[in-house]
C-alpha cells in the first residue's frame, strides 16, 4: 500500500469513531441541566474575594469530594459566560473524549500493533455501558476528564520509556497530578502503570515508585481532610458485598448486563447472555497464552478492576456511570480478543464477531435510549427554570409560589433551587403539593421547600406574592384564581416555619433582630427569638439556614437554641464556609400549645467593616420539619 493510502486509511480509522461520537450522542450533547448541575452553577455566586476562590476550590463537598477542575472551575467558566446555555460544555466534554479516542487508538498500536482493532476498540469503548450519562449530564464530565488523564498519563510514560526522551515522562507526571483535580480515584493510576511495566517492561518497574509515593500521600491527606459519610447511600462497607458489586459491575459492562433493568429494557436472559460474551472473549484470549496481543486483553482487565476498586464499598450506590472510566479496559479485551482471533480458526472468528455484534448492538440501543430520555427530561427542566426566571423578571421582590410540579420535576430540579440564579430564594412549592411527590429520604426533606399556608395568605392579601402553576409546557400565572379560593384558616394559622428574611413574618420576630437585607437574610445581635407554630405529630427536628462572613483564621461560632424552655442544643458554625445549615432533634413534648417560643443565643460578635452593629449570624429559613 502506498504512502498516501495509508495515510488516509489511519485517518479514516482515527474519524470514524470521532463521527460515531457525534451520530449516538447527539440527544446527550443538547441535553439540558438537571441535578446536580444548578448546585454547581450556584457556586459562582460565592466566589467574591480571592479567600472565597481558595476555599470554594479546596473545601470538601457533597460526600467530601474535592473536584476543583472537573465540576468547581468547569460549572463556574459555564455559568461565567454562558449561563442556561448547556451547549458549549457539552462541546468541552465531546472534544474531551475526542482527544481520548485518539490517545486511546496510539495506545491501542502500542498495544496491538493494528490499526483495525485500534479503531474497534475505539469504537467499542464508544458504546460501553456507564458513557451515555457522562455524555449527556455536565456533573459526570469528571468520568470523560479522568479517562483523558489516565490514558494520556500512560501514553506519555510509554513514549518517555521506549524513546527516552524526559520531556516525555514531565508530561506523564503533570497529566497524573492534574488527575487529582479532577476525580479521587486518580490514585489508581500507579495500579494501572505497575500493571503496564509488569507486562511490558519490567525492567523500569522501579519508576512506578514515586506515583505510589503520591498516590499514597494525597489518599492519607483527603482521608483526613474530607470525611466520608458513615450511613446512607455513600456509607463504605469494607465486606464480602465487595465482591458482589465487582461481578455486577462486569455484568453490567457487557451487552448492557444488569444495567438495561434499570432503564425497562428486557429481558433477564440478557445478563446470562452478557456472561456468555464474556467467556467467549475469555477463551479466545486463552488460546493463545503467551501472545503479546492476549498481554493486551489482560492489561484490559487489570485496568477496568483497578479503576473500579474504590467505589466497590459502595455498595448502596450502584451507578452505572462509573463503568465510563473503566470501560477502556474492556475495550482493550475486546480489540485483542478479536485480534486473536482473527488468527485461529473459523470457530474462534465466529465466536468473536458474535460476542462483539451483540455487545456492540445492545449497548449502544441501550445508550441511545439513556440519552433520549436525559434529552427529554432536560427539556421539561428547560421549561421549568426558564419560566421561573420570567416570573422573577415580572415580579421582582415578590415570593413566588410553584403548583403542579410531579416527582421527577422536584427532585431533579427544583430540589437544587435554580431559581436562586436569578438572584432570589424566595420560591416556594404550593401547600399541598407536596401530597403529589413521593419522599427521597438519601436527598433529604421536602418540608422547608413548601411554603406554610399562612405565608401564602398573607403574601397574596398584601400584594407580596404570585402563583404560578406548570401544566407540562409552560409556567403559567395562575394568582387570581387562587387568592379567590384561599381557605380561611390559612389567614390565622401560625407558621411552622419561616423564612427570617421576609416582612410578611415581621410580627413573629421578638427581641434581638435587626431589619431585613436586600438578600432578604436578616442578622440577629447576640441573642434573639422568635415564635412558630407548634410541629404537628413527626415533625421531630428543628432546621436553621444561615450565613456568617467566611473567615478561615477564626474561631467557630457557637449558637446555642432552645425551643419554649427545652435547650435543644448547638450548632458549630464553621467560619470557613460562609452558609451553614443544622438540624436539632426536639424532643417529644418539649412545645406544646399553639405556638413556640425559639430563642438562640450566639457565642460572640464578629466584626463587618462599616458596620457597627453586634452581628452573629445571619438567617434565612428557620423551621419544624
Amino acid at each position: 500500500m502506498s504512502r498516501s493510502r495509508q495515510f488516509w486509511l489511519g485517518f479514516a480509522l482515527r474519524a470514524a469513531p470521532i463521527a460515531f461520537l457525534f451520530w449516538l450522542y447527539s440527544a446527550g450533547l443538547r441535553a439540558w441541566f438537571q441535578q446536580d448541575d444548578f448546585a454547581w452553577m450556584l457556586l459562582r455566586r460565592t466566589l467574591n474575594t480571592p479567600a472565597d476562590w481558595f476555599w470554594g476550590m479546596v473545601t470538601p463537598y457533597a460526600q467530601g469530594t474535592i473536584r476543583p477542575i472537573s465540576e468547581r472551575l468547569f460549572f463556574v467558566w459555564g455559568t461565567e459566560f454562558f449561563f442556561l446555555d448547556p451547549r458549549p460544555m457539552h462541546l468541552v466534554v465531546a472534544l474531551t473524549q475526542c482527544a481520548s479516542l485518539l490517545v486511546f487508538f496510539s495506545l491501542l498500536m502500542r498495544l496491538v500493533g493494528n490499526r483495525l482493532a485500534a479503531a474497534l476498540g475505539c469504537f467499542v469503548w464508544l458504546v460501553s455501558a456507564g458513557m451515555a450519562t457522562p455524555m449527556s449530564w455536565l456533573s459526570t464530565y469528571n468520568q470523560i476528564l479522568i479517562s483523558f488523564v489516565f490514558l494520556s498519563a500512560l501514553r506519555a510514560f510509554i513514549l518517555a520509556a521506549d524513546t527516552g526522551r524526559r520531556r516525555w515522562l514531565v508530561l506523564s507526571w503533570a497529566a497524573f497530578l492534574l488527575g487529582f483535580g479532577v476525580l479521587e480515584i486518580n490514585v489508581v493510576f500507579p495500579a494501572i502503570l505497575t500493571a503496564w511495566l509488569m507486562l511490558y517492561r519490567r525492567d523500569l518497574w522501579r519508576k512506578s515508585l514515586a506515583f505510589w509515593a503520591v498516590a499514597v500521600a494525597y489518599a492519607a491527606v483527603h482521608a483526613a481532610w474530607a470525611a466520608k459519610p458513615g450511613e446512607g447511600v455513600y456509607a463504605r462497607h469494607w465486606d464480602l458485598s465487595m465482591v458482589h458489586t465487582y461481578l455486577r459491575y462486569w455484568g453490567s459492562a457487557l451487552a448492557g448486563g444488569g444495567v438495561v433493568h434499570e432503564w425497562g429494557w428486557p429481558p433477564q436472559s440478557w445478563i446470562w447472555a452478557a456472561w456468555g460474551i464474556a467467556l467467549a472473549v475469555a477463551a479466545v484470549l486463552a488460546a493463545r497464552r503467551s501472545d503479546s496481543v492476549t498481554r493486551a486483553g489482560l492489561f484490559g482487565a487489570i485496568w477496568f478492576s483497578a479503576v473500579l476498586g474504590p467505589i466497590l464499598p459502595l455498595r448502596d450506590h450502584f451507578s452505572d456511570y462509573y463503568l465510563a472510566s473503566a470501560a477502556p479496559g474492556l475495550a482493550m479485551a475486546f480489540a485483542s480478543a478479536a485480534l486473536v482471533a482473527w488468527r485461529l480458526a473459523w470457530p474462534a472468528r465466529a465466536a468473536i464477531v458474535l460476542a462483539l455484534t451483540a455487545h456492540i448492538a445492545l449497548n449502544a440501543a441501550m445508550n441511545l435510549e439513556i440519552t433520549r430520555w436525559r434529552f427529554e427530561r432536560g427539556e421539561r427542566f428547560r421549561v421549568l427554570v426558564e419560566g421561573l426566571e420570567r416570573a422573577v423578571t415580572l415580579h421582582p421582590g415578590k415570593t413566588i409560589f410553584v403548583s403542579g410540579l410531579d416527582h421527577e420535576l422536584f427532585w431533579s430540579c427544583f430540589h437544587d433551587k435554580p431559581y436562586v440564579l436569578f438572584g432570589t430564594a424566595q420560591v416556594y412549592l404550593f401547600p399541598g403539593d407536596e401530597k403529589s411527590i413521593s419522599g427521597e429520604p438519601s436527598l433529604g426533606s421536602i418540608t422547608h421547600y413548601v411554603a406554610p399556608a399562612a405565608l401564602v395568605a398573607r403574601a397574596l392579601d398584601a400584594g407580596s406574592g404570585v402563583v404560578y402553576r406548570f401544566d407540562g409546557t409552560v409556567l403559567r400565572n395562575v394568582t387570581q384564581r387562587i387568592r379567590a379560593s384561599l381557605p380561611a384558616g390559612w389567614r390565622t394559622s401560625r407558621p411552622e416555619f419561616l423564612d427570617a428574611g421576609l416582612p410578611e413574618w415581621d410580627s413573629l420576630l421578638q427581641d434581638g433582630w435587626y431589619p431585613a437585607e436586600p438578600n432578604r437574610m436578616r442578622w440577629m445581635s447576640r441573642r434573639a427569638s422568635l415564635i412558630l407554630g407548634c410541629p404537628t405529630v413527626g415533625k421531630q427536628t428543628l432546621f436553621l439556614e444561615g450565613y456568617c462572613p467566611r473567615d478561615a483564621a477564626a474561631n467557630p461560632l457557637v449558637l446555642t437554641v432552645w425551643a419554649g424552655k427545652t435547650r435543644l442544643g448547638e450548632v458549630i458554625v464553621d467560619r470557613r464556609q460562609s452558609s451553614f445549615s443544622a438540624e436539632l432533634p426536639v424532643p417529644e413534648g418539649a412545645v406544646s400549645g399553639g405556638e413556640a417560643v425559639v430563642r438562640f443565643e450566639a457565642s460572640g460578635a464578629i466584626q463587618v467593616p462599616g458596620d457597627a452593629r453586634e452581628l452573629s449570624v445571619a438567617f434565612g429559613r428557620i423551621g419544624f420539619r
